[in-house]
């Protein structure tokens, strides 16, 4: 008998790739410390405004990325719920 959740199973490790691919972009964002901390005082003269000033943009990869990890997590369920399906369907047909 075919496994019906070996599909499933490819489909999430490749996600879950994904997201350490993701991860790991973040992580190399993070370690370079591209920002400045800036403090401003406020036009009523009374408070003190803190910012984080990015100096360096995010990878421009990292939306393509989140895209391919979602586009191989969102079938998992899918093919998942017809790995359950059909065992079933095929044994009420039977009957």
């Amino acid at each position: 008998m075919q496994d019906l959740f070996a599909s499933p199973r490819r489909m999430l490790a490749w996600g879950k790739q994904h997201i350490r691919n993701l991860e790991s972009q973040i992580a190399l964002f993070g370690n370079e410390k591209p920002w400045t901390v800036v403090v401003e005082r406020d036009p009523d003269g009374l408070t003190n405004i803190h910012k984080v000033k990015f100096t360096n943009k995010l990878s421009e990869f990292i939306p393509n990325i989140v895209f391919d990890s979602a586009n191989n997590l969102r079938p998992v369920l899918d093919q998942i719920a017809f790995g359950i399906a059909w065992p079933n369907s095929v044994a009420f047909s039977r009957m």
